[in-house]
């Protein structure tokens, strides 16, 4: 059974919940010495793993470094990215880091029902809200 949707205030729960306070984020699963295309493979192949064994925790970690990936990369690396990677996979990503940007990867540890998938599915006008409140909840 599907379950019903996250709304906009339970995914700002989730993002500014402060427990557990001790959270060990696994490594990225690319290191310097790959070059960018392996680095996007390696990233991406996480991902799609975590996601066909639904681990939502997994899943929202190798979206955002995949995310960190674009976001770090030349214009040249983020035209690349954008051929290799499909476009849900791509907006998934970069949506999951922008939202954990300010606290971390660790913030995704603490999450209690946030997925990739609801974070893709926002409006943008929710995107930017939550953003907007991701940067006004440090002021």
């Amino acid at each position: 059974m599907p379950r019903s949707p996250i709304t906009l205030t339970e995914i700002i729960y989730d993002v500014t919940n402060p427990l557990p306070l001790n959270v060990n984020p696994a490594p990225p699963p690319f290191t310097t010495t790959h070059d960018y295309p392996g680095s996007v493979n390696l990233a991406m192949n996480h991902l799609q793993r975590s996601l066909r064994l639904r681990q939502r925790i997994d899943s929202l970690v190798y979206g955002y470094y995949l995310g960190m990936l674009y976001a770090n990369g030349t214009r040249q690396q983020q035209s690349q990215f954008r051929d290799m990677v499909k476009r849900h996979y791509y907006t998934s990503a970069i949506r999951t880091y922008d939202v954990f940007l300010k606290y971390g990867i660790e913030q995704i540890y603490r999450t209690t029902k946030l997925e990739l998938y609801d974070l893709r599915k926002l409006k943008l006008k929710e995107l930017q809200q939550l953003t907007e409140e991701n940067h006004a909840w440090d002021a």
